[in-house]
């Protein structure tokens, strides 16, 4: 199984190709799939019993696959937007001083 990624079109003529960076085989794709349901089903577990007032645990994060890129999470909002968009949902009709 490994020689076959190792030949893998993408890797031929580079001695240096990690095979972990090539094509998957279907099997490697099913392991990574059930690792990712099981981390979540253990995190959908714990969730469940919270208490309230308890800290939500952070979610996991999916197992890096080759060809996938991970999705970036926005960045946090500039504190002085969310001071104008508190205000402006509270009512106020001007801008905040010094803004």
């Amino acid at each position: 199984m490994t020689a076959l990624r190792v030949l893998h079109p993408d890797q031929v003529g580079d001695p240096d190709a990690d095979p972990a960076e090539g094509q998957w085989s279907q099997l490697e794709l099913l392991v990574a799939m059930l690792l990712d349901e099981t981390r979540f089903a253990r995190w959908e577990a714990a969730v469940s019993r919270l208490k309230k007032g308890d800290k939500k645990p952070k979610q996991p994060e999916p197992t890096p696959r080759p060809g996938v890129e991970r999705k970036h999470r926005r960045p946090a909002m500039p504190p002085e937007l969310a001071e104008w968009l508190i205000a402006h949902m509270n009512g106020a009709t001007e801008l905040a001083a010094g803004t």
